[in-house]
């Protein structure tokens, strides 16, 4: 099972706010759901990207990365 961590983005709380309402409680339940507790930034995704394009990431192949802040299913 995939599952993907929460993004932090004006989009998505567009999105999100059009859906259903976004209100703190919900937003901590998904915040639990993750080991480091929090939403991640496009910053964060961003820093990634940059490595793996970068001389570090030269050894780095045929990976798939899940940048999901460690969610945990049923958790």
């Amino acid at each position: 099972m995939r599952r993907r961590g929460w993004i932090e983005t004006g989009r998505r709380r567009l999105v999100v706010r059009d859906l259903a309402a976004l209100t703190d409680e919900s937003r901590r339940e998904r915040a639990a759901q993750t080991l480091v507790g929090r939403e991640g930034s496009p910053e964060e995704i961003a820093s990634l990207i940059a490595w793996l394009l970068g001389p570090d990431g030269g050894w780095m192949t045929g990976q798939v990365l899940s940048p999901n802040g460690g969610v945990v299913p049923g958790r």
